[in-house]
Order: C-alpha cells, then structure tokens, then sequence
C-alpha cells in the first residue's frame, strides 16, 4: 500500500518536472545573485578551504601522503554537496513556506529544487576539478574517467 502511494507520488513529481527544473534554476542564480564572483564563488571557497587543510596536516601535523591536495579535494567536495544539500533541503520548506501557501505546487518539490540546485553546483566543480585531478595524476587517469560512473 505504501509502495502505492510512493509510485504515484514519484509519477507527480515527474509530470512537475518543469516547475521543478525552474525552480532548481531559479535557486541556483539566487545564491550567488549578490556575490561579486558569482558561481565561481562555489569552486573558490571549497578550494581555499582544501589548501587550509593541506597546510595544517603537513606543516603542523606532518602528515607526508603523495598528492595530498587531491586526497582532501576528492572528499571535501563530495561533503559540501551532501552537507549543502541536507542544510538546504532542511531549510528550504522554512525559506519557501509562502510559496507554498500561494501556488499549487507538490510539497516534495521544494526539498528536491534545493537539492538539484546543490547539484548542478557540483556538477560545476566536478568539471573544473576533473581535468586537475587528470594532470596531477596522469598516470592513474582511468580511475578519474571512472569518477563520475562511481558518484552517480
């Protein structure tokens, strides 16, 4: 029974496909609307973020691992999509409470907007990232095509 219900819910939710495409996009020119480096913001921070923590472990803690750098970028940004997207689904029923209230639109919708939308935010990194991480470590360079089939 509950199966049921979870089909025809999903079948909603791709008849709204579109509203949901819009409302992803419209979040996504949203959050860097006021930022003067706009989208490039979202490579920038989790960069400065990794090379943070590159010069803290081995300056300070002396950790000595070969391509360090690409070891901490290969999981901070996998995190900050996770944790961006938990925080902005959370968040999301509380910021679009009076969307909901004016337009008929799937309450499901708005948690998987805030979530595509982190979404095509790292899908943005990946592509900028993947050809570093190619001319860092040339040599292993069929895991990194392999990257995206494991991520998706």
């Amino acid at each position: 029974m509950v199966w049921l219900d979870f089909k025809n819910r999903l079948k909603e939710i791709i008849r709204n496909k579109n509203k949901l495409i819009n409302l992803s996009c419209n979040e996504f020119k949203e959050k860097y609307s006021g930022s003067v480096l706009g989208t490039f913001w979202a490579i920038i921070a989790p960069i400065i973020l990794a090379f943070s923590i590159k010069i803290v472990f081995t300056n300070i803690f002396g950790v000595r691992i070969k391509d360090f750098f690409l070891f901490i970028v290969s999981g901070i940004f996998p995190w900050i999509f996770f944790s961006e997207s938990i925080i902005g689904a959370l968040n999301s029923f509380y910021t679009k409470k009076i969307l909901l209230k004016q337009i008929s639109l799937l309450p499901e919708l708005i948690p998987f907007s805030s979530v595509l939308s982190t979404f095509f935010n790292f899908l943005i990194t990946l592509a900028i990232i993947m050809p570093l991480f190619v001319w860092i470590n040339y040599k292993n360079i069929a895991v990194f095509l392999l990257l995206p089939f494991y991520i998706f």
